[in-house]
Formats: C-alpha cells, structure tokens, sequence
C-alpha cells in the first residue's frame, strides 16, 4: 500500500534563489546525485503564471498586503510543499495518470493556501521517485 507524502518547508529571503535554482534546475547540482539531467526535459510547472524569479513574485505579493509594519529581516517569506509517494505508485500510474495526480494535487493546494500566494508547481520527473514542488 503506498502513502501520501506531504512535507512543508519554512524558507526565509536568502534561501529563495537557492530555492528556485533547484525547482526550475538553472544550474547542474553537485549536491543532488539523484537528478538525471537527461531526463530534465521532462519535468514540467502546473502553474498558470508560473514565476520566473521568486524572489520578485514573493516580494510583490508582500508589496500587495499593505502591511503596516516591514517584514522582519528574519521572517519566513515562503513556505515550500514537497507532493509525492513511494516509486511504486508512480509506476502503477504511468505518465498520463501520474500528470493527473500532481494536477489534482496543485489544485488543491492552490485552493487551500489561495491562486494570490502560489508562484510555482514544478513537478520533477528526473529523479528516482516523481515529486512536485
């Protein structure tokens, strides 16, 4: 029987570019063995308006708030959501049914946490086990 898997990260402002770096693979990582770059064309964003530089989209959506106060030099300003299972699922599904999974989870997601606060849904088809970000 497989299981959900559901993790959430807290990432304050220096560790958005790294962040991003690895979701849309701009770089070769050295510190990630699992990624096969061969096959990175596969991966793919679920988002509609998907941001090309996080950093810019999360600090728009701060810029929209209106706050009264500034934001904390140590406050988090994105919350990172890690959507998969165990390998065996994904190969039970195959591509068009593992696509359909990650939609349905996106949508969910971006109804729960709101359209306005989601800037990315990458799905990362290069590694061992499918997973969105």
């Amino acid at each position: 029987m497989s299981t959900l898997v559901l993790h959430m990260s807290k990432f304050k402002k220096d560790a958005i570019r790294g962040i991003q770096s690895h979701n849309r693979r701009e770089r070769e990582s050295h510190s990630n063995p699992d990624i096969d770059c061969s096959r990175s064309q596969e991966n793919y964003d679920l988002c509609d308006k998907a941001a090309s530089n996080y950093a810019e989209a999360i600090q728009a959506r701060i810029d929209d708030l209106l706050m009264v106060k500034a934001v904390r030099k140590d406050a988090v300003h994105m919350c990172g959501l890690i959507v998969s299972s165990d390998k065996s699922f994904f190969t039970r599904m195959g591509k068009e049914e593992t696509r359909r999974f990650f939609e349905e989870a996106a949508a969910y997601l971006t109804d729960f946490v709101g359209k306005e606060n989601v800037i990315s849904a990458m799905v990362h088809m290069d590694e061992k086990t499918p997973h969105m970000h």
